[in-house]
């Protein structure tokens, strides 16, 4: 988790998220609805609270649901391989990404 926060700083060298804000999915299952409600943001300003991740975000095109259940975010990708800074390649995939435990 510090080196994904890095990313998030001037720290992180040139090519970092405070300079260009990555742009997000946000995938939420909605009962009664065919598919999930897909809602493009831009994120910023990420702070662990107690057991979760926070972001601050603005909305580039859809609506955020007032409820819903099963929720995914799905950051775009920064970094030498396409993946978060240097080796790694993904965001919450397999062993080698951010968030898997």
């Amino acid at each position: 988790m510090a080196d994904y926060l890095k990313e998030w700083t001037a720290a992180a060298g040139p090519n970092n998220f405070s300079k260009t804000p990555p742009n997000a999915t946000l995938s939420v299952y909605e009962p009664g609805k065919e598919g999930n409600t897909l809602t493009v943001v831009e994120i910023s300003q990420p702070v662990i609270e107690g057991r979760d991740l926070v972001y601050r975000y603005k909305v580039l095109e859809g609506k955020v649901p007032a409820t819903g259940g099963p929720t995914s975010l799905f950051i775009d990708w920064i970094g030498v391989g396409g993946g978060v800074g240097p080796g790694f390649h993904g965001v919450g995939v397999g062993a080698r990404g951010i968030g898997f435990r």
